[in-house]
């Protein structure tokens, strides 16, 4: 990013790149930054855990030796306590959301005027970016940025203040209670409710940095719509690309009629521009990042799952859908058809059955 810090995409525009490659190399920086955030806001977490830990530790009865009434007065003045000091633990990796906002929106600008070298790209204002990110809904939960964190903050301060209650309720001594919210060193703490709320902190902060990312994308392209012709989704190629993903990975949409991204909690497919036609020669020569090195532009998810080897197709797909991949006399552009509705959800095998019954037979299925 523009600044200087550990949590930066350093990232000049490459030279002689297409600007399919330069959006698919942003997106590897983008989920490195996502990955520090998220260390980031551990230390806020592990500060959480220190709080519920040490409130139980300072009391020298037992929660199960007061009265319910008692116990739950104790539990839920704790909870104010614990979810403000999340909240304000939180702040600084959140405040860094509109800084991230504002860096997308001038990195893409700069994209385009790179690309298309003489034509005036109309930049967003400073701050444009963010205020879009927050009225529009993230499409993965239609909920806002704001409700999207703060309503995951206040769930998990109340699964662990559950779990207190619960710990209450059985007459678990206070030390039991606290390593039940920590877990135990035999299982490296994963099975501790922490580990739980550790992970979710994670979606949360990956989808919220997605969808600021794709807000500045959205919003540059729309202003900058005469230069701006289609979009193309670009899926990252690995085993946890979700059917969806794989499905629509490649795939060419006019401007504004694209699927809206991130699609899903955790989601790291992107777009990028495909501009005007009388710039399509800067396009040429194209290549994209895979997991097993560069293909070419065209290749789509399930081209280039047609180049790996069955036990990673059916990693990828399932046993069933794999055979069906392989055995069914379908193209990856037929396969991919076929493993989504029209609404951009992923079929059942039972609906694909029906779509295409000689597929099926074919493959044995």
């Amino acid at each position: 990013m523009a600044t200087k810090g550990s949590q930066d995409i350093p990232e000049p525009i490459p030279i002689g790149k297409t600007i399919l490659d330069i959006g698919v190399r942003h997106q590897v920086y983008l989920e490195r930054l996502k990955a520090h955030l998220s260390e980031e806001a551990q230390a806020a977490l592990d500060e959480f855990e220190l709080s519920v830990t040490s409130w139980l530790s300072s009391h020298t009865k037992d929660l199960a030796e007061l009265t319910h009434t008692q116990a739950q007065k104790l539990i839920a003045q704790a909870r104010r306590e614990q979810l403000d000091a999340l909240t304000e633990g939180l702040s600084d990796t959140i405040d860094k959301l509109s800084k991230i906002a504002d860096y997308e929106g001038e990195f893409n600008a700069a994209v385009l005027e790179k690309i298309t070298k003489d034509v005036e790209i109309q930049a967003l204002e400073a701050g444009k970016v963010y205020a879009a990110a927050l009225k529009q809904p993230i499409p993965a939960t239609g909920q806002l940025l704001e409700s999207f964190i703060s309503d995951w903050t206040e769930k998990e301060v109340d699964a662990v203040g559950n779990l207190v209650s619960k710990g209450y309720v059985q007459g678990w001594t206070n030390n039991q209670i606290a390593q039940a919210v920590r877990g135990t060193k035999a299982a490296n703490y994963s099975d501790g409710i922490m580990a739980r709320v550790g992970r979710n902190a994670d979606a949360i902060i990956h989808t919220a940095v997605q969808h600021v990312a794709q807000t500045a994308r959205n919003e540059t392209w729309a202003r900058n719509s005469d230069v701006v012709a289609y979009v193309r989704v670009v899926a990252t190629l690995d085993s946890k690309t979700t059917p969806f993903c794989r499905s629509v990975d490649g795939r060419r949409y006019k401007l504004g009629t694209e699927p809206k991204f991130p699609h899903h909690v955790r989601c790291r497919t992107t777009t990028v521009a495909e501009i005007a036609s009388e710039y399509a020669y800067l396009n040429e020569g194209a290549t994209r990042s895979a997991e097993f090195g560069p293909v070419d532009a065209d290749m789509s998810y399930y081209d280039w799952l047609k180049t790996q080897d069955e036990t990673f197709q059916d990693d990828a797909l399932g046993p069933k859908r794999g055979q069906l991949f392989r055995e069914g006399g379908l193209t990856p552009d037929e396969f991919a058809r076929l493993n989504l509705g029209r609404n951009f959800e992923p079929l059942t095998l039972d609906e694909m059955r029906q779509k295409e019954p000689a597929a099926f037979k074919k493959a044995g299925l």
